[in-house]
């Protein structure tokens, strides 16, 4: 009688057979890995031939060497012409002009060295205004401000009866008005009209000291300083028509239309159209029409 076949889990394994299939498992690991080494090791070596092959194509074929038939013998080239001999280059016009331009440089530049470390006054002892004068301007064309404004400043201290002392104080004047500096401006242009109100730079003085007061918003006394000018411009053409002008405008903000019209009819009767003055007048000429259609 047959016995039924039993039932249950599977025996283990014997240690040995499980170290066999181990065995294999790693030998079979390893054979895949020698695969794929190989197919890559040839497909480097296919990409390698062809970029080999390709090269190859590309590679220009060296010159075939002239055969000795083929070549000519040279014929005899004549000495090249010595250069043409040129003038001494010290002995020109220009290099020697060029040197003195240097010079004159060099000086200047060794005497600004020198002024940046010693006083104004030290520097203009015992000097004639002449002399003071003319390094001013030398100091004013070089674009040094401050020191230009030094030297005006100690113009006016050491000669205060010049005949250049009005410019000086006109100059010093405008200078302190551009740069925002209102009362010492109007100090200076104030000494200019008390000192020399006959001077040439009287009018254009009075002129700005309107301006600047019309400008920090004070009409009254603009229009009263504008009025002056008016009168003290007869010369400057110019200047006469701006200060007309700004008359008429002055007056029209200040609530008095009448006046201002007066004033815009002495611009467009008086003034000649011409230049720049042109537009003056057409801006007149439409305010005043503006004024009298309210």
């Amino acid at each position: 009688m047959l016995e039924p076949p039993p039932t249950g889990p599977p025996p283990p394994l014997k240690p040995s057979l499980v170290a066999v299939v181990v065995s294999l498992s790693a030998a079979f690991l390893a054979c895949l890995a020698l695969v794929h080494k190989a197919r890559g090791a040839a497909e480097s070596e296919r990409r390698l031939a062809a970029l080999e092959a390709s090269l190859a194509t590309e590679r220009p074929k060296p010159a075939e060497a002239p055969r000795a038939d083929d070549v000519k013998p040279a014929s005899p080239q004549p000495d090249p012409a010595p250069p043409p001999a040129t003038a001494n280059p010290a002995s020109t016009p220009e290099l020697a002009a060029l040197q003195a331009s240097v010079a004159r440089l060099e000086q200047r530049v060794s005497e600004l060295s020198r002024i940046a470390h010693a006083s104004i006054e030290d520097e203009i002892a015992g000097i004639t205004p002449e002399d003071l004068w003319q390094k001013f301007q030398m100091a004013f064309r070089d674009r040094l401000g401050e020191r230009a404004d030094t030297l005006l400043r100690a113009f006016l201290k050491h000669f205060p009866n010049d005949s250049r002392t009005p410019g000086a104080l006109y100059r010093l004047g405008q200078t302190e008005l551009i740069n925002g500096d209102f009362v010492e401006g109007r100090q200076f242009y104030e000494q200019l009209l008390r000192d020399f109100p006959d001077s040439a730079e009287a009018p254009h003085a009075q002129y700005d000291l309107a301006k600047s007061f019309l400008d920090a918003g004070d009409l009254a006394e603009g229009t009263t300083r504008l009025e002056k000018a008016v009168e003290a411009l007869k010369g400057d053409p110019y200047l006469q028509g701006c200060a007309l002008y700004y008359l008429g405008d002055t007056w029209s903000k200040r609530g008095q239309p009448e006046v201002a019209k007066e004033y815009f009819r002495k611009v467009v009767a008086q003034v000649n159209p011409t230049g720049s003055l042109k537009d003056l007048v057409d801006q007149a000429a439409r305010d005043l029409k503006a004024l009298e259609g309210r």
